[in-house]
């Protein structure tokens, strides 16, 4: 993960992080980030300001005293960041435990949210990516994913299996796994949820709504 990956996500992934020490140690309510641990969040702990803002507006919010603090420490642990030598220490503490997993499934579902509201670009060169991100992924243009999902992008919408199947040559076994391979490319290379893209039931189908073709 990035330095510009936005704060619900760096927020998630520091209470994943907090998720498993409680789920270690259910009695301790404060935990340090060693130095071991810190190379882990580098990247997101690079903008602590922004960190720290997105945390205090929640617990505002929410009426609930969790909280992550930056602290400069002569003791604390050592990172570099453009060049800049920074000493910071990374404390954490969980005032009720019921309430932190609120807390934490309230910010899951808020990123659920946001990266399914994603747009996604398929170009004549065969290039595929999410709009906004440098990270391209090139399907060949004679390959059954560029195939299905340049069809599906121009439907937009529901097209029952076997009209796809008949529509693209394909067999309908074959259709449902070219939908895995992609929605597992989006997964891997954008680190997006599988349901992003393809939207489908046993009845009508699939239908894609947020690919544009340029």
């Amino acid at each position: 993960m990035n330095a510009s990956h936005k704060p619900l996500e760096r927020i998630k992934k520091i209470l994943d992080f907090l998720k498993e020490q409680i789920e270690q140690n259910p009695d301790v309510e404060a935990f340090t980030l060693g130095s071991g641990q810190l190379s882990n969040f580098h990247a997101l702990l690079q903008n602590s300001e922004l960190v720290q803002f997105s945390f205090d507006q929640i617990r505002e919010e929410s009426k609930e005293n969790i909280k992550i603090e930056f602290r400069q420490s002569p003791s604390g642990i050592t990172t570099v960041t453009d060049g800049t030598v920074h000493e910071v220490m990374v404390w954490f503490y969980v005032a009720d435990n019921s309430k932190f997993k609120e807390y934490r499934n309230e910010i899951a579902r808020k990123l659920e949210r946001e990266m399914s509201a994603r747009n996604f670009i398929l170009d004549s060169d065969g290039f595929f990516y999410p709009e906004g991100v440098d990270k391209k992924h090139q399907l060949e243009k004679d390959s059954d994913r560029y195939q299905l999902l340049y069809f599906l992008a121009k439907e937009k919408e529901y097209v029952a299996t076997k009209e796809i199947s008949e529509k693209l040559d394909m067999p309908v076994p074959r259709v449902r796994k070219v939908v895995d391979e992609i929605r597992n490319i989006v997964v891997k290379k954008w680190e997006l949820p599988r349901s992003v893209l393809f939207e489908s039931d046993n009845v009508s189908g699939y239908r894609v709504t947020n690919v544009n073709l340029k």
